[in-house]
């Protein structure tokens, strides 16, 4: 068990400070892999995805990057949530060129030796600044990080006509998934990748945007059809206290069930079903007990990495606060004073835990 840290691409000032806070696990989540539909040949997927050049540029990152003594931990797959929504091509000539596509970046991880591909399987788009609803909030401490409200959201969203075309229903969400990953997934195995997916963030349902995996049952639903070793969770702690779930009992649980692949670790205050709202808050103040999640962990002989997803920010200003501040990644300067704090308390509980 140890921590992994995302960076966008190779800096020197990102390499000095990976080695100051003594991190070697790298999850990489570079700019030159497709996130959107629209960077998208809308005819056929897996002719306009460039596989050589993305080989080449991911293997020229990671040749740096083990010749300074890191290891990539982690890259995306590729975000084809828009491919998905659109309706002008039959469902199965979907599914085919996006599998066909995915053994590709399968084999590409393969051959460069990392473990994980992070499925962009969602269909809201990139990350939890894709909905409306989050915003920037200034906590007491003078530090900003995101906030979401259920109540900013619906005043944001009246008067948007229900979702048209594409896939409208969880069911619907779920069945071609499962078609999808099981085309995958003994390829993968094959292959040494692990395929982990990530919860919608926000976890919430509204019928002006695409239904997405927002409790750990519908997760459940599609792990259990899938049945692969090779599919499982990013569990994100943060997003499934959102929902307002048993973060304690369900890691505990999908542990035993070797399903938890890689774990994003922040802190929140408030969750969904009983406040309607959440502050994303330091890593030391929030509702979660992050002593009894990393035991929880260690107990279960966890062999990944966690990943502080979400860092506060300390120096900021309107432009920060207006466009809903998510500091996720160490190439950003905003994040670096969040990521010094947050990586030396969680490291301090780990060193505790392996002392007791």
């Amino acid at each position: 068990m140890d921590v992994s840290v995302c960076i966008r691409d190779i800096e020197e000032d990102v390499l000095r400070l990976l080695r100051f806070m003594d991190i070697r696990n790298v999850d990489l989540r570079p700019h030159f892999i497709p996130h959107s539909w629209k960077e998208l040949n809308e005819s056929n997927i897996h002719d306009s995805l460039k596989v050589e050049e993305i080989k080449k540029k991911l293997a020229e990152i990671v040749k740096v990057l083990r010749k300074n003594g890191f290891h990539v931990n982690s890259t995306d797959g590729p975000a084809i949530q828009r491919f998905f929504m659109d309706d002008s091509l039959p469902l199965d000539d979907k599914i085919e060129n996006v599998a066909e596509y995915y053994k590709d970046f399968i084999d590409i991880l393969s051959e460069l030796e990392i473990p994980i591909m992070l499925a962009m399987i969602s269909l809201r788009g990139f990350g939890p600044e894709d909905l409306p609803g989050r915003y920037g909030k200034i906590q007491p401490r003078g530090y900003l990080m995101g906030a979401f409200s259920f109540h900013k959201f619906e005043e944001k969203t009246a008067g948007v006509d229900k979702i048209k075309g594409g896939i409208k229903t969880f069911e619907d969400l779920l069945a071609i998934h499962v078609k999808l990953l099981k085309r995958i997934a003994p390829y993968a195995e094959k292959r040494n990748v692990k395929i982990a997916i990530h919860p919608d963030d926000p976890p919430i349902e509204h019928e002006s945007i695409p239904p997405g995996y927002t409790s750990l049952n519908k997760f459940r639903k599609l792990l259990d059809a899938v049945n692969s070793q090779n599919v499982g969770l990013v569990f994100c702690v943060g997003t499934f206290a959102e929902a307002g779930e048993d973060i304690y009992g369900a890691l505990e649980l999908l542990m035993k069930e070797r399903k938890v692949f890689h774990v994003h670790l922040r802190n929140i205050k408030y969750n969904l079903p009983k406040h309607k709202c959440y502050d994303e808050v330091m890593i030391d103040e929030g509702d979660i007990n992050l002593i009894r999640i990393l035991k929880i962990l260690k107990d279960n002989d966890y062999e990944g990495t966690i990943n502080p997803d979400h860092v506060p920010i300390y120096h900021y200003n309107n432009n920060d606060e207006l466009r809903s501040p998510t500091c996720w990644n160490l190439n950003d300067k905003r994040c670096r004073e969040g990521y010094l704090y947050t990586i030396g308390y969680i490291k301090g509980i780990i060193a505790a835990l392996n002392d007791s």
